[in-house]
């Protein structure tokens, strides 16, 4: 079938949250490819979110998702 077909991950490097994203569409490519890493907001302590990912990458994880 000519379906779209995505690739998504995210993961931590080096303290950082780095994410990735690509469709693509059969014949014609990719296009849409992001990529990224998301860094925590000046006002907010990068300790209080560090639980929130772990816990999202953890409930993955559980339902045996190996790629976010």
């Amino acid at each position: 079938m000519l379906l779209p077909k995505g690739d998504t991950y995210e993961t931590e490097i080096a303290g950082r949250f780095y994410f990735h994203v690509e469709i693509t569409l059969p014949l014609i490519g990719p296009p849409v490819r992001y990529e990224g890493w998301l860094l925590p907001h000046p006002n907010t302590a990068h300790a209080q979110s560090r639980p929130i990912f772990q816990q999202t990458l953890q409930r993955a994880l559980n339902r045996g998702v190996n790629r976010l």
